[in-house]
């Protein structure tokens, strides 16, 4: 039998850093994961089902956004507009039916919306890689995660989907835990320029990013 864990009411703030905080963790004890944010980002907690692509998680998912102060969840429907990096965190656990299909192309696949049809379209950054020839996505890491049992990828890739409109870059790393069939996401996303000017603060996030999945 799958152990159900509730992920809905856990969001624990832990400052950390000599006198002055510097900075502060994001915990999830259920789900045993621990990320790094700076002290002067803010941390809300917003509903899983927000996110209409994870129709495939059961609806007690475990979500919160994360963002410079003063930056409101409601900035993530327009990515290119925002000002500063975005982050979100999703925890939950996959469907029966869906985890049956979920195969590694499902943790690496990078969506878009076609410019020319408005159709949604899929790349998988592995055939971009091996192409080196795609004017809509450039991949600037691409890392399979393998450990304690989770499987995954960790991924830094730049979209461009209108030429009227800058590139976003997106840093992520999504995973599943099949004992339990539970799957994360970590996203941050934010303009070229504006990505250049946060990416110590990005880098450490990720760098900070434990999921911890050695116990039963």
């Amino acid at each position: 039998m799958l152990r159900a864990v509730a992920f809905a009411t856990v969001l624990i703030l832990v400052a950390t850093g000599c006198g002055g905080a510097s900075s502060h963790y994001v915990v999830n004890k259920p789900a045993q994961t621990y990320f790094k944010v700076p002290k002067n980002w803010d941390v809300t907690q917003i509903r899983g089902d927000a996110f209409a692509t994870r129709e495939f998680l059961v609806s007690n998912a475990w979500a919160v956004f994360f963002a410079p102060e003063g930056l409101e969840p409601d900035a993530l429907s327009d990515l290119v507009q925002a000002p500063a990096p975005l982050g979100v965190a999703l925890i939950g656990t996959i469907e029966q039916g869906d985890y049956d299909s979920f195969d590694d192309l499902s943790l690496r696949v990078i969506p878009y919306t076609d410019a020319a049809t408005g159709e949604p379209s899929y790349l998988d950054p592995i055939e971009v890689l091996q192409s080196q020839d795609d004017d809509i996505v450039h991949i600037f890491g691409l890392q399979h995660i393998t450990r304690d049992g989770l499987r995954g990828y960790r991924m830094r890739y730049q979209i461009a989907t209108d030429a009227n409109s800058p590139p976003v870059v997106y840093d992520q790393t999504k995973m599943i835990y099949d004992a339990t069939h539970t799957f994360y996401l970590f996203r941050v996303t934010c303009q070229v320029a504006c990505f250049s000017g946060y990416q110590d603060d990005i880098d450490t996030i990720f760098d900070s990013l434990r999921v911890r999945r050695d116990q039963p």
